[in-house]
Formats: structure tokens, sequence, C-alpha cells
């Protein structure tokens, strides 16, 4: 018998391209300057993300919180 999890989503995310942001952020979530995260393995293929150029207002080493995506198609620093 198989069992999903309550909150899992068959929604499958695919082909979504970031290219060329450029801004800054806010002070809210600083040192996070963004979020690349998917619910869980496998909902979201080829997403990638090139010429990303956000900074926090206070230039601090920033990052992107980055879950459930392959990281090797992002140009962005996650943690």
């Amino acid at each position: 018998m198989l069992t999903s999890h309550p909150n899992q989503s068959s929604l499958t995310i695919t082909n979504i391209v970031f290219n060329n942001f450029t801004g800054t952020s806010s002070k809210k979530n600083e040192p996070v300057t963004g979020y690349v995260v998917c619910s869980s393995p496998g909902v979201c293929n080829n997403i990638t993300a090139t010429n990303i150029n956000v900074q926090s207002p206070k230039n601090v080493t920033d990052y992107f919180q980055c879950a459930n995506v392959d990281r090797t198609k992002l140009a962005v620093s996650c943690h």
C-alpha cells in the first residue's frame, strides 16, 4: 500500500529560467538574499538562475536558501 504525505504536491515545475536579475533585497531576512526552494525532491526540474546580481542593503556576504533543486544550475551562492 502506498501512502503519501498530506502536504505533498502532485504538481511538477519544469524549465524555469531566472536571468538578469539586479537589485537590493530587504533587510528582513538578511543575509538571505533570496530563495530557490521546491517542496520536495523531484518536484522541480531544470530550474536555472544566471546573471543574478542581488545584494543585501548592508553588503554582507549574501546567499540564497536553496532546497530540493539542482544547485549546479544555479549561478548563486546557495546554503
